[in-house]
Parts: structure tokens; C-alpha cells; sequence
């Protein structure tokens, strides 16, 4: 693979799964639909495909990455005018935005400069500027172009594939994992739309090629009991709490679940349909969310 692209740091980003989760997407369809967007890490990494979407309900986000797509010398000549430190941090999140691209500066400058993208507490290892300025902005530029970003909720881009006889797109979904959905900031997503989720996917198992992320847990094995469960164990950054050391790693566990099979895998990891942990499990212990 070459160089890895990452514009932010996001909450439940998959730039530790990268391996994992781009050999298992479908290739050989026309249209690549991303539901919840997130920070991008699939998208500025996969393949392309001929048609590519890109869709996440938070707007701060979905305006970056049209800033970064159309916008990018302007951004960048504004961007060199601020400070990567912890007392702009402060400075510039209370600052209303002018236009789209300010808005675009801010975004960059909280999810950057946060530990583990939670526009919270100061990252400091994101204080220096070759770190915080000159990553690979113009690659990532092209990358989105031609990629449609817009911004929706998740019901709706569903709702919206499903009109007409439209079919055979491939669809990943990312949504916030179960017992983790209060971690973000906008808080759209509650633990009865996973059973709506579910509900809409097996409805629609035949029509389009579905792969899901999601923790590990015995509930997601239920609502997805008929389809093909890859799990892969990992160690990655955790969120942190009073009971964590900023920055310690843990073990992970999650899977990817599809509607369609995968004829080659690699050695890391294992299809398996039987749980290896449970969502109880998960919210009562120190594994927390993770960035990437």
C-alpha cells in the first residue's frame, strides 16, 4: 500500500484497520457509497470507484473536506497565517466563522489538535508545526476529486439508494458502536437505530453489497446471524477517562460484516461467527474508542 492519507484524528477512525477492512470491499461495482463518513480514513485509502459518495452527518466535517477538494490554496494560505498551540486552540474554537473556509481552519484546528479527535482536551504531540502543517494536503485533494460529499442523515442516504431499481452498489458503514454512541459530539445516533439499521440491511441483503464495521459484541452477532463475520484483534490508542492513562494502548477486537463472501484472507484475521466478547463486556471494561 502506498502512503497512508489522514486529514484528522475522529473518533472511531480505521486508519488501524486499513489492512483489514480495504482488501474485503467490493471492486468490481460502479458506486461507492460511505453512510457515516467520519474522518475518511477508508475513503482516502481505498480504490477507486467509478462513482464514489461520501456522506456524514456532521457538518464541520463534510465542509472540510469540500474546503480540502475545491478550496485547498486558500485554506492553506490561511491556515499559515495561524499557530499550532494550545492557546490558539482556545482562541480560535471561540471564534464564529466568516465563511465556509474559516469554518473549515477551525474544524481542522479541533479535531487536529485534540487527543483522539474529541475537540476536547490538547494534543500536545500536534504542537509542532511539521506535524500540524504539511501533511499531505494535495494528495488528499486528489483523492476527493470527483467524490460527492454531502451532508445527510444516515435514514435518508438509505431511504434515498433504495428508490427506484437501483442496485449492486457497495455500501461500508461505519456507525458509532454499540454502548459508544454519547462519545460523539453531535449525538444523532442512539442505540435503537442499530436495530433500525439492521432491520433496513437485511431487508435490502440482496439488493446492494453491504459492509458494516462494528465492536465485537454478541447483539451485533444477532441482527447480523446470517451474514459473513470477520473479526481482527489489534492494539490501538484508547479514548481516555479517569481510569486510563492518556495515550495507553489496549486490545481491540472488531468485526466486518458483509452480505457477500470474501474468497482470499489474510493471516491476521479470521472469519468466524461466534462472538468473542459481549457488549456488556465492552461498556463495563477499560476498552474505550479510538482514533486513528
Amino acid at each position: 500500500m502506498s502512503k497512508r492519507l489522514n486529514l484528522i484524528y475522529y473518533l472511531g477512525a480505521k486508519s488501524y484497520l486499513l489492512n483489514f477492512i480495504l482488501p474485503k470491499l467490493k471492486y468490481d461495482v460502479n458506486t461507492y457509497i460511505e453512510v457515516f463518513g467520519g474522518g475518511g480514513s477508508i475513503l482516502l485509502n481505498k480504490k477507486r470507484h467509478k462513482i464514489e459518495i461520501f456522506n456524514d452527518i456532521n457538518d464541520e466535517i463534510t465542509d472540510l473536506f469540500i474546503v480540502i477538494r475545491d478550496y485547498l490554496d486558500e485554506f492553506l494560505q490561511r491556515l499559515d497565517l495561524t499557530i499550532a498551540g494550545e492557546k490558539y486552540l482556545k482562541y480560535i474554537k471561540k471564534q464564529k466563522p466568516k465563511d465556509l473556509i474559516d469554518k473549515a481552519i477551525i474544524t481542522y484546528f479541533k479535531y487536529k489538535l485534540s487527543f483522539n479527535g474529541t475537540t476536547g482536551s490538547f494534543r500536545l504531540s500536534y504542537s509542532n508545526k511539521e506535524n500540524f502543517y504539511n501533511i499531505e494536503f494535495r494528495a488528499i485533494t486528489n483523492r476527493l476529486k470527483d467524490v460527492y460529499i454531502i451532508n445527510r442523515d444516515y435514514k435518508r442516504v438509505l431511504e434515498d439508494i433504495t428508490k427506484g431499481n437501483r442496485k449492486n452498489f457497495m455500501l461500508y458503514l461505519d456507525p458509532p458502536y454499540i454502548g459508544k454512541e454519547d462519545y460523539y459530539n453531535k449525538k444523532t445516533f442512539t442505540k435503537e437505530d442499530h436495530y433500525y439499521l439492521a432491520e433496513y440491511l437485511n431487508k435490502n441483503i440482496d439488493r446492494h453489497y453491504f459492509a458494516i464495521s462494528y465492536n465485537d459484541c454478541e447483539e451485533i452477532r444477532k441482527l447480523y446471524k446470517n451474514w459473513n463475520i470477520y473479526s481482527y484483534e489489534y492494539i490501538a490508542y484508547t479514548y481516555y477517562n479517569k481510569k486510563i492513562p492518556n495515550g495507553k494502548r489496549k486490545k481491540m477486537i472488531d468485526v466486518l460484516i458483509t452480505n457477500y463472501d470474501i474468497k482470499q484472507e489474510g493471516d491476521n484475521y479470521v472469519k468466524d461467527n461466534q462472538f468473542n466478547s459481549s457488549c456488556n463486556e465492552f461498556n463495563n471494561s477499560n476498552i474505550e474508542c479510538y482514533t486513528g
